[in-house]
């Protein structure tokens, strides 16, 4: 019990505050990005609990959020499989059907050869040993580096063909999100193989900060 996939869902519905959420990038062959960000929200000051669904279209900048019921989240604690009302989440597969008076966004993508960081004991993830450190307020996992894509999605009138696309999926976890972080992730280079993801941030520690870092190449 002491390595935990990072990919599961580490919450609990008496968890506050809390949140977790999984972030996938979806990138065309012709280079439009789409990112999807399911996730839930625990509240630690009022009794406010929600499940939702954040999207970012590249192309505009435009972002739509949609909340759920808590209820409505249902994710296994032993693997990446995420239900969110009738949108579901893994690292295979997502099929989405949002239809409201903000947004529409239907369709199914597929992820095919994935390039997680590795989990082993003595190195659990990009955050290394501190991942075992249970008074972190975040804690990070990258679960693909890289991989191919197929399937498309419609958001409202714009088509985005997944075919011979890239992908890129890591999450965030714990009671807090840093105060202040700089992130930045690549992986539609001319060489296919290629893929970074850097992030800094100000981590705090008993009653001190420090910057911590992770970047990885591969």
């Amino acid at each position: 019990m002491l390595l935990k996939k990072p990919e599961a869902f580490h919450g609990s519905r008496n968890k506050s505050p809390f949140f977790e959420g999984w972030y996938h990038k979806l990138t065309t062959k012709g280079n439009k990005s789409l990112a999807l960000i399911p996730g839930i929200y625990h509240s630690g000051l009022s009794n406010n609990k929600t499940a939702f669904i954040m999207i970012f279209d590249g192309s505009n900048g435009k972002v739509y959020f949609e909340k759920y019921d808590s209820s409505d989240f249902k994710c296994s604690k032993t693997e990446y499989k995420l239900h969110i009302g009738p949108n579901y989440f893994s690292l295979d597969e997502i099929k989405l059907d949002i239809n409201n008076n903000n947004f529409k966004l239907k369709g199914e993508v597929f992820s095919q050869n994935l390039k997680p960081w590795p989990v082993t004991l003595f190195e659990p993830g990009c955050m290394g040993w501190y991942a075992y450190i249970p008074t972190m307020e975040c804690f990070h996992g990258i679960l693909s580096m890289d991989h191919s894509l197929n399937g498309n999605l419609e958001l409202n009138e714009s088509l985005f063909d997944f075919s011979e696309g890239r992908g890129y999926i890591e999450k965030d976890w714990g009671r807090n999100f840093p105060e202040n972080w700089i992130w930045a992730q690549a992986n539609h280079f001319e060489n296919n193989n290629a893929s970074i993801s850097a992030s800094l941030a100000t981590i705090p520690w008993k009653k001190m900060t420090f910057a911590g870092f992770i970047v990885g190449f591969y």
